[in-house]
């Protein structure tokens, strides 16, 4: 069993250092993350056929960190596979963070997608009126949740220090071009 375990050990570490990461999340659909020379990608879990959790950060220029949450959804598992359970998932999921910030409530807003998808705003109400904010502490969250193919849906939160900026606009394009 040791010498089963300790190779499997060592392909599932090397995976995290590719150069573009695919990720199969049915039979019929995958989504391929791809290297960036200003980005550092990390797998933080990954079962294929199930789910992907992937953070991605900057190492220069533009200061962001994003995570991606990858969901299989066939018909057979149905989580995410109307616009009522994405809408829900993504309030219940944003609702621990409300305590840290400026808004008292979670206000979801409509993605522009195919399908289907919402996405929130959330504002650090400690960093908010800091003129000079260091580097890897954000004051917006925008977090997402939308339906990027038949079988999959795709989570996010993506946090920066603005929401208006062209930079931060590529972001949110980035995000939304996983829709097949």
């Amino acid at each position: 069993m040791k010498y089963i375990l300790i190779p499997l050990l060592f392909l599932s570490t090397l995976s995290i250092y590719a150069k573009d990461i695919k990720l199969r999340m049915n039979l019929d659909e995958a989504f391929t993350i791809k290297e960036n020379p200003d980005w550092n990608i990390k797998t933080d879990r990954y079962l294929t056929l199930r789910f992907a959790d992937i953070r991605i950060f900057s190492n220069r220029g533009y200061d962001f960190d994003l995570k991606l949450y990858f969901k299989c959804d066939t018909k057979d598992l149905a989580h995410f596979n109307t616009p009522e359970k994405i809408k829900k998932s993504l309030i219940e999921s944003s609702k621990p963070y409300l305590s840290g910030c400026l808004e008292d409530k979670v206000i979801v807003k409509k993605l522009k997608v195919k399908r289907f998808g919402f996405y929130t705003l959330l504002t650090d109400k400690d960093l908010i009126h800091k003129k000079v904010i260091p580097r890897g502490e954000y004051k917006y969250m925008t977090r997402g949740f939308f339906r990027v193919g038949n079988d999959s849906a795709l989570g996010f939160s993506l946090m920066t220090n603005d929401v208006d900026s062209k930079e931060y606009k590529k972001m949110i394009a980035y995000i939304l071009n996983f829709e097949i």
